[in-house]
């Protein structure tokens, strides 16, 4: 319970709306400052596991919420009315949220959405979407590929998984029936190729078909734990490999010298491996469950505002060749003025630091108050980012390899 000197408190500063959760109602947060400069960042968080209590989030941490606030700027997010793969609510409940923000406080005088991860996804869905409603864009960290590619990308791993590392156990990759099951065979497999040069080196094929800088077990996790949700929302299966080269995949990734390293290391044959994977069963996709996570979303590349991203570059979940992918689209589109990407050199997922998140945005607000790009060097971006709020970031020039299972192909 809020107390009566918490509520004084809170209003010195800003002026908060908190939304109770409701049954199918999303739980809304809206802080907007006494001082405020008129621009609106609406936010979207990442994936929330299936279960979890909802959490409304106007921010990706209390760093950055604390000094954009300090600085004036309305801070507005919602914890979306469902866990899991909640595209599609997501897209539904930040429209609402921002005619109710327009509703109460006015008309900003610009808005921006951002967000991370799978909230990267549906920031630029939004701007897709209802591009009357924004003036900018920012994404860290996002599944920027769209959901049907990163679907099939993960597909690909368990893929090679099973058939290299678990060929004669029970797994079924997708339309699994039982997850705790699944899991406890795929940890036991894991188990047992961490004792051998070869099963590492196995282990390495899996992951680098993956787009992944090394094996991520708790990833694979998230696969089996996350595919009976997305499944059940899908009304199907929306993933398949039909037709899918896994000898010229492997030739397009950034890891295949990595790849024949460790299995010269090892004494393994990667041809025979590859001729395995080319002889295994595929897996088809349900049309309805394509369809619907299709919707939910793919990125077209019609930017019709500046849209920036920012990315690590060894993410080892959400790979950054996601930025290849979304680039490549926006180009197509001949949209390529609008949209620039940075890459922060650090590994692990969603690794921007608050300095880095700060940085990124203030160069995409200056990008809407000049009507152009300016200051996105790496060097100067690192400058300034010290140089204003006393923490080393880490931009650095990066050029992503190629998405491997982009969709629609092409």
């Amino acid at each position: 319970m809020i107390t009566l000197n918490a509520l004084l408190a809170l209003a010195l500063s800003c002026a908060a709306l908190l939304i109770p959760d409701a049954p199918l109602q999303p739980l809304n947060q809206v802080e907007v400052p006494v001082h405020w400069n008129g621009t609106l960042l609406l936010f979207s968080h990442g994936y929330v596991s299936p279960g979890s209590e909802p959490v409304a989030s106007d921010a990706p941490d209390p760093a950055v919420r604390s000094w954009l606030l300090g600085h004036g700027y309305a801070l507005a997010g919602t914890s979306f009315r469902h866990s899991g793969w909640a595209v599609e609510e997501a897209l539904h409940d930040q429209m609402q949220l921002l005619g109710s923000f327009r509703h109460r406080y006015g008309t900003p005088r610009r808005t921006v959405a951002w967000g991370g991860s799978m909230g990267g996804l549906v920031s630029a869905a939004l701007i897709e979407k209802h591009p009357s409603s924004f003036d900018g864009g920012m994404s860290m960290c996002g599944v920027m590929a769209g959901a049907v590619a990163s679907w099939n990308l993960r597909l690909d791993s368990a893929f090679a998984f099973r058939a290299l590392l678990a060929p004669a156990s029970a797994l079924q990759v997708v339309r699994v029936g039982d997850p705790n099951a699944e899991l406890a065979t795929t940890r036991q497999a894991v188990r047992e190729a961490e004792t051998s040069a070869a099963g590492r080196a196995r282990m390495t094929l899996v992951s680098a078909l993956g787009d992944l800088p090394s094996w991520p077990g708790p990833v694979h996790d998230f696969y089996i734990l996350r595919r009976v949700e997305l499944e059940h929302r899908a009304g199907g299966n929306p993933s398949w490999n039909t037709g899918v080269d896994y000898r010229a995949q492997l030739a397009r990734s950034r890891y295949r010298v990595e790849v024949a390293r460790r299995y010269a290391e090892a004494g393994l044959d990667l041809e025979s491996d590859l001729e395995r994977l080319a002889r295994a069963p595929r897996t088809g996709a349900d049309p309805r469950a394509v369809a619907y996570l299709s919707q939910n979303a793919t990125l077209g590349g019609g930017l019709r505002v500046p849209f920036l991203t920012v990315h690590a570059t060894a993410d080892d979940q959400v790979p950054v060749e996601h930025q290849q992918a979304y680039g490549q689209a926006v180009f197509a589109a001949g949209r390529g003025d609008l949209l620039r990407q940075l890459f922060v050199d650090r590994p692990g997922h969603c690794g921007v630091r608050p300095v880095e998140a700060l940085a990124a945005l203030q160069t995409l607000l200056e990008r809407l108050d000049r009507g152009r790009w300016s200051g996105l060097e790496p060097a100067e971006l690192n400058r300034r980012s010290l140089d204003q709020r006393g923490s080393v970031a880490s931009f650095t020039s990066f050029r992503p390899g190629p998405f491997l299972r982009p969709y629609p192909p092409g």
